[in-house]
């Protein structure tokens, strides 16, 4: 069965990309990226969640969906920047055992979602889904949704 693509959401999900690629390069005057990093993130997890508007959705297979489109992709890549960080910028400059203590460090912090920066958003999205599907599945109606999502929202900036 094939969706029919909604042309704006596309859009939308382009600027998102590229305020994304704009906020991370440096050549732009900082206030420009300071602004962007206000909005940028938030702007692209609305975007992804915009189609979650039925709490049946929230199903293993939905979960297992979840896991293979941003859990799995995380660790692919993940294992990939490490590999290519470790040998190509740290072996070069600390040495050979110097460079295995920190792809070890790195893999780890990769496996435990412990602060490996360059791909934080696709665990923290798969959090953020669930947790949206889980308060939708815990408010019956739609109108008390608000407070425990901006709630869930402000809290888990902490973790």
């Amino acid at each position: 069965m094939k969706t029919e693509r909604i042309e704006w959401i596309d859009y939308a999900k382009f600027i998102a990309i590229c305020l994304v690629v704009i906020g991370h390069i440096t050549v732009f005057p900082f206030k420009i990226r300071e602004l962007i990093f206000t909005f940028h993130m938030p702007f692209f997890f609305a975007l992804s969640g915009i189609f979650i508007i039925n709490s049946k959705q929230l199903t293993w297979k939905f979960v297992f969906k979840k896991i293979r489109t941003l859990i799995l992709p995380y660790f692919c890549f993940g294992v990939i920047l490490v590999l290519a960080e470790a040998l190509y910028g740290h072996l070069i400059s600390h040495g050979w055992d110097d460079t295995v203590d920190y792809m070890r460090l790195k893999l780890f912090q990769l496996m435990t979602f412990d602060r490996y920066g360059k791909l934080w958003f696709l665990p923290c999205l798969f959090v953020s889904q669930i947790f949206l599907l889980l308060i939708m599945k815990a408010c019956k109606d739609r109108r008390n949704i608000v407070t425990p999502t901006v709630l869930a929202a402000c809290g888990g900036g902490y973790f």
